[in-house]
């Protein structure tokens, strides 16, 4: 399985024909930044016969339904569950601010690495996509990384899912 992308072709510009290529080569300006209306990436073989026949992902998703979400998936529920037990275990309020303030930063710089790599690899599947361009070069073997991530989140995901649903 590999990543694929193809450049839209745009009316009157011959020079931006459609074509296959590699997710290195998507550039569509001058510095060298895609836009993401210019490619389409795709994982999945069956995904050109679909784009041909009009199917492709909705992009509805607004300003404030994307800051909630990754919100959300950046701090998580830890902030509601385990204050109680950091501020018993580490006895002091300054050290407590210390550590949640530091959690934050290094939340938010991880949270900035993914925005980085979502630019730099525009595809569906998130982190999936991620490993599967990662271990390209690595020839027939670099799929297991994305395989076994994969699986993971088959198991991570529901008991993620469980454990907020107990909290709140």
């Amino acid at each position: 399985m590999a990543l694929t992308c193809r450049k839209k072709a745009h009316p009157g510009d011959e020079s931006r024909s459609a074509r296959r290529t590699d997710y290195h080569a998507l550039s569509s300006r001058e510095d060298g930044a895609a836009r993401a209306e210019d490619t389409s990436c795709s994982l999945l073989p069956g995904d050109d016969h679909d784009r041909q026949r009009g199917l492709t992902l909705k992009r509805d998703v607004g300003l404030l339904s994307a800051i909630t979400f990754l919100l959300g998936s950046i701090i998580g529920t830890g902030i509601f569950i385990t204050p109680g037990n950091v501020l018993k275990n580490s006895r002091s309020i300054s050290v407590d601010l210390l550590m949640w303030t530091l959690g934050g930063l290094n939340a938010f710089i991880g949270g900035l690495c993914a925005a980085e790599m979502g630019a730099l690899l525009p595809a569906s599947g998130g982190d999936y996509a991620f490993f599967l361009a990662a271990g390209k070069p690595y020839g027939e073997y670099g799929d297991v990384p994305a395989f076994l991530f994969a699986w993971t989140l088959f198991f991570m995901d529901p008991a993620t899912t469980t454990i907020q649903g107990l909290t709140f």
